[in-house]
Formats: structure tokens, C-alpha cells, sequence
């Protein structure tokens, strides 16, 4: 539509440089999420894979909730706090580490146990048909776990847990130069990608690393926002630019091999590069739009009440209430079986149809929920929350700011393919970093043990 392919790139510039204005440097939360977001809707319009152009009122929508995450962040402030208070509370996270770090210790057997339990169906098996088993869930025993219960209990718990870990350990390695928590949790949610054959794990990993290295760089070299700051650049910070785009090259390489594994037989390099970039990053709006123009669709004829927008809490309090009516169905599980559904998206240069499915984007979750209502109001407050952290993260330096501001612009990011919300790794992580803000068991340290 030659309307949006014109307009999308004045709305984005306009709202990047609105928010270098607010934020004072062009590199900021919101310039990134609206880029993202525009920069794919943006692309969506030249079906440049054969996709199908998503239609008006899906654009309008995109645009209309970027707009809102906006609009929520002009009301952001970041409150200058003591420095007093700010080290205790980065002591009490970096004590708090050593936990952390023993509930990765513990998961280890379990990692391991699974990894090689399923290895020998990896290597027997076609890597589509493995993925599938992998993701079986608790009424699908023929996992690749061997039981729906364990699989289930598998992506409920220890993958949340690692996915924070690595979260955590990143952020300690480069402000403080902490090791053992990056190291094992690294090695774990590695493990875990093989298990599970996940190319997402590799893309968070890369995405987290970058984030991390751009905050923590903003911090330690002040803009005109946080003057009050006289914290030296740490060598982390100082000497690692190099080994950052080493270890993004060797992640985004990795990415690729796995995706050459998972893909099918006899496809180029090229047309799998093209399906990791283009195809992943906008068969969502493709099938949002295919949703929203149905009027018979599951979208346009129910609503979740605020289930889909809460769905990894849905989904825990399903598993309570599963013990008295095994009938009840987390809202997750269900819009998941819907969405696992194959779907024609486009068609190809002979004219056979493209098909895709999973992706649906954060806007099926939204609308599903709320219609317009949770379209603007939940996007706005999450322009607020995000850019309340990033302003608070550079005026303060406070740790579970800088964790809790990587944390929403994953979900700001990802939730381009599928809502982040709707699973558990989100709410998890959220949980535990307000642990370790708000608790300790310091009082179990003993006098001199190390920290590494």
C-alpha cells in the first residue's frame, strides 16, 4: 500500500526524534521499540517473499499502538534517589546472586538428565517433527520428554529460571565483573536450545548482551540527564566492544546453522537467511491481519477478558485448579493449538501457496482481551513503565532498574512474533527480580566467603 510506504517512515522519524528530545540521546527504550516495530511494518508492504500485504486497518492498528507507547513515556520520570540507598539495594541484588546461582546448580542434573535422554531422538529423528514433541504439553504424552507432565513442568520452571539467570548474569559480568552466574546459566540455556532445537534462545541471548552493553555504557558516560553520576567506565565496558560484536557475530552464526538444521532439506543459504530475517519478522502482521479481517475468526467472535494479556499467570493458576477439573484450559494452551494451525500467508514465484502459523504478534492478545481498549491502554502503560526504568537506571545506576529495563524491551521486542505474556518466562523473571530488590538471606552469608 503505497499510503503506508510513505507514511510509516515520517511517523517513525518523527516519534525518534521526539524521544531523543525527551531522552537526550538518540539511542534510547522508545526510539528502539518504534523503529522495530515500523521498520517491519514498513517491510511488510513490498511482499518481498510473497507474503500477503497486511491490510489497512492492521497498519493503522500497529501504528496506533506504537503511538500509545509513546504517549505513555512522555509521562516518565526518573527520581534521583540517595547514593546511600542505591548501594544497598545493588548489594542486597549482587548478594542475592549467590542464590540465584544455587538454584542453577540445581537445575544442572536436570538439564543434563533430559539432554541426554532426548539426544538419542534428536539424532534419530526429522529436527520438525523433534521441535514438535519438544513443545508437547501437558495433554500430549508422546513428548520428546516422555511425559506431558514433565515437559509441561520443564518450560514452567527451569526455563524461566535460566532465562532469568542469564538475564542476571549478564548484567553482573559487565557491571561487576561477576562470572560464575553468566557462566553456568550461559551453559544451561545453551543446553536448553539444543533440547528444544530453540532458535530463540539464541536471538534473546544476542539482544541481552547488546542491551546490556549499550545501558550500562549510556550510564558510565553521562549525557546531560544524569550529570550527578561520577562512576568510572569499568573494563568491561571499556575493553569489550570487540569481544560484544565477536560474540553477537558467533550468536547470529549459530542462529543461522540452526535454522539451516530446522529447515527444509535441499533449501539454500540464501532463502533460509531470508526466511530468519523477512519471513519471521512479519508472517505475524500477515496473520494478525488474516484474524481481524474474518469476521467468523476466533478473534472477532470472543473475547478472553484480560486472560491472554495475563495468560503465563492464567496458566499457573490452570495447573492449581486442574486438580479439582481437569476440563479447565489455560488460555495460553488453547490460543497455542489455535495458532499451531498452518495457515496460507502468500504465495511463492510459481504460484504454490506459503504457509506459516505461531506468530500472530502481541495485537491478537490485545485485541482478543480488550478490542481497542487493551490495543491502547496496556501499550501506553508500558511506554511509561520502560521509560520510567531507563530514566531511573540512568539517574540512579540502580541494578534491578538496568534487569527490569532489559526485561520490558524483550518484551517489547519479541512480541512482534508472539506475546510474551502469555508465557511464564515473563512473569517469572518479574517475581524474581522484585525478590531480589525487596529480600535477602543475608544474614545466612558467612563472614569472608567469596563471592565468585
Amino acid at each position: 500500500m503505497i499510503e503506508f510506504i510513505l507514511l510509516i517512515p515520517v511517523f517513525t522519524l518523527l516519534l525518534v526524534l521526539l524521544s531523543a528530545i525527551k531522552f537526550q540521546r538518540i539511542l534510547n527504550p522508545l526510539s528502539m521499540i518504534v523503529f522495530w516495530w515500523a521498520f517491519w511494518l514498513w517491510v511488510s508492504n513490498f511482499s518481498l517473499t510473497g507474503f500477503f500485504v497486511p491490510g489497512a486497518r492492521t497498519q493503522a492498528m500497529v501504528m496506533i499502538m506504537v503511538l500509545a507507547v509513546f504517549l505513555g513515556s512522555l509521562l516518565a520520570t526518573g527520581k534521583i534517589r540517595e547514593r546511600e540507598e542505591v548501594a544497598r539495594l545493588n548489594d542486597r541484588i549482587v548478594q542475592n546472586e549467590r542464590y540465584v546461582f544455587a538454584m542453577n546448580l540445581a537445575l544442572v542434573p536436570v538439564i543434563v538428565f533430559f539432554f541426554v535422554r532426548a539426544l538419542p531422538v534428536l539424532l534419530s529423528s526429522d529436527p520438525v517433527v523433534y521441535r514438535s514433541l519438544a513443545y508437547s504439553g501437558i495433554d500430549r504424552p508422546e513428548s520428546a520428554f516422555r511425559s506431558g507432565y514433565q515437559a509441561f513442568l520443564f518450560h514452567l520452571v527451569v526455563s524461566p529460571v535460566i532465562f532469568f539467570s542469564v538475564i542476571v548474569g549478564i548484567v553482573l559480568f559487565f557491571d561487576r565483573k561477576k562470572k560464575r552466574l553468566l557462566l553456568v546459566s550461559l551453559t544451561l540455556f545453551l543446553l536448553e536450545a539444543v533440547l528444544i532445537l530453540g532458535r530463540f534462545n539464541f536471538y534473546h541471548l544476542g539482544i541481552f548482551i547488546l542491551l546490556a552493553f549499550l545501558f550500562l555504557a549510556q550510564r558510565k558516560k553521562p549525557a546531560v540527564i544524569n550529570q550527578e553520576t561520577d562512576r568510572t567506565l569499568p573494563a568491561g565496558i571499556r575493553k569489550g566492544k570487540f569481544r560484544i560484536l565477536l560474540a553477537t557475530a558467533a550468536i547470529l552464526a549459530v542462529l543461522l546453522a540452526l535454522s539451516l538444521y530446522r529447515g527444509e532439506r535441499n533449501v539454500g543459504l540464501l532463502r533460509t537467511l531470508t526466511k530468519v530475517t523477512v519471513d519471521y519478522h512479519t508472517v505475524g502482521l500477515v496473520l494478525f491481519d488474516q484474524e481481524l479481517s474474518n469476521p467468523f475468526s476466533r478473534l472477532n467472535t470472543r473475547r478472553s477478558y484480560g486472560r491472554s494479556s495475563l495468560g503465563g499467570i492464567d496458566s499457573l493458576i490452570v495447573v492449581m485448579l486442574r486438580r479439582f477439573n481437569r476440563t479447565i484450559v489455560p488460555m495460553a494452551g488453547e490460543s497455542g493449538l489455535y495458532f499451531d494451525e498452518q495457515r496460507v500467508v502468500g504465495e511463492d514465484r510459481e504460484g504454490r501457496p506459503i504457509k506459516g502459523n505461531a506468530f500472530f504478534t502481541i495485537l491478537y492478545s490485545l485485541y482478543f482481551d480488550g478490542r481497542y481498549l487493551f490495543v491502547i491502554a496496556l501499550p501506553f502503560v508500558f511506554g511509561y513503565l520502560v521509560s520510567s526504568h531507563y530514566l531511573n537506571w540512568l539517574k540512579n545506576g540502580s541494578l534491578d532498574r538496568l534487569i527490569l529495563l532489559i526485561l520490558f524491551l524483550y518484551l517489547g521486542f519479541f512480541s512482534l512474533f508472539q506475546s510474551p505474556l502469555e508465557g511464564v518466562k515473563f512473569w517469572f523473571s518479574l517475581f524474581l527480580v522484585l525478590w531480589m530488590k525487596n529480600f535477602g538471606l543475608g544474614f545466612l552469608k558467612k563472614n569472608g566467603s567469596p563471592d565468585e
